[in-house]
């Protein structure tokens, strides 16, 4: 996904007056101090009680709020419908099961390694570990929680510079917005130098981050060509990514780059839904506030559960109470339902919390949001045609959402703001989009209504 057309997206959108989110947005965390011995308050799925700490008074460290988790109407295969895209028009999964790459596996372990590498005209200053643990971190985090363990990432990695045999203006740099492709000979000639202090057999994937001060390769990079290489490890056949000058000054997050590459390796085709909102996960935009992966793409890649997805058929829907847990916080219970509609269509129903995937998400899209997937979409190259899109509350005047943060200079036309010391997408997306207590949606002969919002998100579904 280009920053282009991103720009595009953003420069489309006019400004109107912000809605008032309803539920309770004061933050809660332990160790903050507290007025009155005893008290509680839920946030963010944890009941906080007020303790007396030495002479002072303050939130514990709280405990899970325990969620009722419904068994599901139908069998989670129900909702598992196939992709009836024209067969010369499947590129990567839009429906379960997404197909890796050669090399990869979606099941199992997978060896990623991840290395600095510097040049002769572009030295690294002191070590690259602090910015790999980081990377490292984040990416074994985020995917022990989305893929529920299924999938493990095995980092392989190396604490000092590695110097590439060229200088790095031999490379291709692209422009900011683009992707450089690495050519097969640049791959080759990094693996030839990486394979000398990391051990590289059965590498799926390598990443690279490139010195804070590089200048001439500007662009991130990848070259995803499955092709044999001899190293002294045996032969591999890894795809590679790599950041540029442009992460570094945009202030973008690294490992979302890094991570979601990856994720299109697993097989899935990502980028849906796509508009709108610009808020839609780690597979949307490597840039983006929140970085969840979404129920559909968690289905797609059959990681999802049944204690995680609540899946019926239309003609088996009756009106049911459920509560969902935020899809971008780390709390058991339902984070999605999924109605199948019919062979080729599923409406999945998600809610919304600034939380530990969510870090930068704006206040006023917390919320219930609905999407429909269609699966005979043709959508071949045409990044716009999402096989999802978002549903659209009627009789509301939710207005946009709020631009946070200011643009980052030289980055305006892509829309990154910096927020939180933290360069992310920014779009005045129509909230229209987003369901706040009391209000309903109804659509395919579905009527959802959020009936309690507060630290979960509590729905009634029926059929219209």
């Amino acid at each position: 996904m280009t920053r282009k057309s991103i720009a595009l997206v953003t420069g489309l959108v006019l400004i109107f007056s912000l809605p008032t989110f309803s539920a309770n947005s004061a933050s809660i965390k332990a160790g903050f101090a507290c007025k009155k011995s005893g008290q509680s308050i839920e946030f963010d799925g944890k009941k906080y009680t007020c303790v007396k700490s030495g002479t002072k008074l303050k939130w514990n460290n709280g405990v899970i709020i325990p969620i009722s988790i419904p068994i599901s109407a139908s069998d989670l295969s129900v909702c598992k419908i196939s992709d009836q895209r024209p067969l010369n028009m499947r590129h990567r999964a839009i429906a379960f099961p997404a197909e890796p790459e050669p090399g990869f596996v979606n099941t199992g372990r997978e060896k990623i390694v991840v290395v600095g590498i510097d040049f002769s005209d572009s030295p690294g200053d002191g070590t690259p570990k602090a910015a790999i643990d980081e990377i490292v971190k984040n990416s074994t985090e985020w995917l022990n929680w989305y893929s529920r363990k299924k999938l493990t990432w095995d980092f392989v990695t190396y604490d000092k510079w590695i110097r590439a045999p060229k200088e790095s203006q031999a490379l291709d740099v692209a422009e900011v917005g683009a992707d450089a492709q690495i050519t097969r000979e640049i791959k080759e000639e990094y693996v030839s130098e990486i394979q000398k202090v990391v051990n590289v057999e059965k590498a799926a994937a390598f990443w690279v981050i490139y010195p804070e001060g590089i200048q001439k390769i500007v662009a991130v990079g990848q070259n995803r060509q499955w092709y044999p290489i001899q190293t002294k490890d045996g032969v591999i056949a890894p795809a590679m990514f790599a950041i540029g000058k442009e992460t570094y000054e945009s202030k973008r997050t690294p490992w979302l780059y890094l991570a979601h590459e990856t994720m299109h390796a697993q097989g899935l085709a990502g980028h849906s839904p796509f508009m709108p909102p610009v808020m839609g996960g780690i597979m949307n935009f490597d840039d983006s506030p929140t970085h969840y992966l979404n129920a559909w793409e968690a289905l797609t890649l059959d990681w999802a559960e049944p204690s995680d997805t609540y899946c019926v058929d239309l003609k088996k829907l009756k009106k049911t109470l459920i509560t969902l847990v935020p899809i971008e916080r780390e709390q058991k219970g339902i984070s999605s339902v999924m109605i199948k509609l019919d062979p080729h269509r599923v409406l999945v129903v998600e809610s919304h919390r600034i939380d530990k995937w969510s870090p930068l998400l704006n206040k006023e899209a917390q919320g219930v949001m609905t999407y429909i997937v269609d699966t005979a979409v043709n959508n071949r190259n045409k990044l716009f045609e999402s096989p999802a899109t978002y549903v659209k509350l009627n009789g509301v005047n939710h207005g946009l959402v709020s631009l946070q943060g200011k643009p980052v200079p030289g980055y305006e036309n892509f829309g990154i703001h910096l927020v939180n010391g933290v360069g992310i997408v920014q779009s005045r997306w129509d909230l229209n989009y987003v369901m706040y207590q009391g209000e309903s949606l109804s659509a395919y002969g579905v009527k959802i209504s959020l009936v309690k919002s507060g630290s979960n998100d509590t729905i009634q579904i029926e059929r219209k």
